[in-house]
């Protein structure tokens, strides 16, 4: 997997917040696209959807984790039903994984506990996140995810 170094801008999200399971927030992004939708942030979708995971799934009990499903806000103003999210800039390590999201879990492994310690870097400020470059799901072989991982 090839990983790279990126140095990122800061980027403010419209965001519905998530507990539980990384791998529920679909349900936050169900609930998001019906309020960012009529606002037209979704008018272009491919790049603008974001989920930042916080917590560290090695330290945090699956029933505890906290991630927030976003949608860059580009100037617009923040939706009700929504709180703004901030995802700092900075220098962060990007993995593009291709297909159906029951991998990224596998993605999200190998990023910090194979990549990181053989690359000589270390987790830095920022939070994890993911980009959803394509996100059709009628086509979920076409799927493309970028990760970020903030390293210093």
């Amino acid at each position: 997997m090839n990983v790279t170094i990126e140095m990122l801008p800061e980027r403010h999200l419209a965001a519905v917040s998530h507990r539980g399971p990384y791998s529920g927030i679909g349900k936050a992004f169900d609930k998001l696209e019906k309020i960012a939708k009529p606002e037209g942030l979704l008018d272009r979708r491919d790049g603008r959807l974001i989920a930042v995971y916080p917590d560290d799934p090695d330290a945090t009990p699956p029933e505890k984790l906290h991630s927030e499903a976003g949608v860059v806000l580009d100037g617009h103003a923040l939706p009700p039903k929504t709180h703004e999210v901030v995802v700092p800039a900075g220098r962060y390590a990007r993995l593009t994984y291709h297909g159906e999201y029951d991998g990224l879990l596998d993605a999200w492994k190998y990023l910090r506990t194979q990549w990181l310690p053989q690359s000589g870097l270390h987790g830095g400020p920022g939070v994890p996140f993911e980009i959803y470059r394509k996100a059709d799901h009628s086509r979920p072989e076409e799927l493309e995810t970028d990760l970020y991982m903030p390293v210093a």
